[in-house]
């Protein structure tokens, strides 16, 4: 994935210390391109897991960066919530949390967001994962989600 991403325009070696943003050509794609990116950039940086009583599963993304560069960052990570919301699916506002600081004394931001529960379902439709480990997750998480709407109407 990594030199895919780097095939298509993304910076390559350690994207922690770069500043960049989604290259246009993404952006305006198609419905077929985003998707696409959406996917594999999920793939390769995306984790979906259960809460902490099994029946809230989440589906989120995170990336460092160092600090004087973290609005680079953001900017990046608000592009693809755009790229998200053109499928409607609708994520969480990106938070920031102290990161590390690295061997060289470099301070770092960790960004993330989370995809709403209730758009897991567009995200599988529109996007899903090409990785099967995945994808059998996020299938996962959508039936417990509908396992515990339907406990909730008996």
């Amino acid at each position: 994935m990594a030199e895919f991403l780097f095939s298509i325009g993304f910076p390559s070696g350690n994207r922690t210390d770069k500043e960049f943003l989604m290259p246009n050509w993404i952006m305006t794609g198609s419905e077929e391109i985003r998707s696409n990116f959406l996917s594999g950039f999920f793939d390769a940086e995306g984790s979906v897991y259960p809460g902490e009583n099994k029946t809230r599963w989440r589906l989120c993304i995170n990336q460092h960066k160092k600090i004087e560069i973290a609005n680079s960052g953001l900017g990046f990570m608000n592009q693809l919530r755009e790229l998200l919301s053109y499928f409607n699916i609708e994520s969480a506002s990106v938070g920031i949390q102290k990161g590390k600081v690295r061997k060289d004394g470099t301070k770092t931001v960790r960004l993330f967001f989370e995809v709403k529960k209730r758009s897991l379902e567009n995200f599988y439709r529109f996007v899903g994962f090409e990785n099967p480990y995945k994808q059998e997750k996020l299938v996962l998480a959508l039936s417990v989600g509908t396992q515990a709407v339907k406990g909730t109407d008996s």
